[in-house]
């Protein structure tokens, strides 16, 4: 038998989760920095890539400030009267979850602005596997075994009904004999 989880305290969680929003919203602004930086440096004002340029940063900074947006209110504590911490919040160090994936977010738009769309703008397309995991999750999770189900107010054939009847009688023979 494994051994049981620690479970942590507010307190732990509190503390863990201001190091985890401190870590993210520095990537954000060292990724948005150098894009800034960069794309300033290899683009020439006036010019469509200049113009890309502008509206893939600001792009980025809707993801990125909408995903920690959502962090930040996931982890908001609260604190008692003595200002002592008696809830943390939601614990953003989670394996799995909402928290998760908004990390996820950052990391690919971070990634996709420092290192591939220095190297061509289509890498911007990269970003597009956000939102296809998304549709592949909401397809293999919900979607798709609702539809394998069907409605179950399909008519029965002849046959499938005799069968039915037939496991009937057996069950009730059985528990009355």
């Amino acid at each position: 038998m494994p051994p049981k989880q620690r479970t942590k305290g507010q307190k732990e969680i509190y503390v863990e989760n201001l190091k985890t929003l401190s870590f993210y919203r520095n990537l954000i602004i060292i990724g948005t920095s150098v894009q800034v930086v960069l794309s300033l440096l290899f683009s020439v004002y006036g010019t469509a890539s200049y113009f890309w340029s502008i509206v893939w940063v600001i792009y980025a900074g809707l993801v990125n400030g909408g995903a920690y947006y959502l962090m930040q209110k996931m982890a908001t504590p609260l604190f008692g009267s003595t200002g002592q911490v008696e809830d943390g919040g939601a614990d953003l160090n989670v394996d799995s979850g909402t928290a998760e994936y908004t990390k996820d977010a950052i990391i690919l738009t971070c990634f996709v602005q420092c290192v591939a769309s220095l190297i061509s703008y289509y890498f911007w397309l990269l970003w597009l596997l956000a939102p296809g995991y998304a549709f592949y999750q909401l397809w293999t999770n919900l979607l798709w075994p609702w539809f394998q189900a069907g409605s179950g107010g399909e008519e029965m054939s002849d046959k499938d009904r005799k069968r039915q009847m037939k496991k009937e009688k057996k069950l009730t023979k059985k528990v009355y004999h």
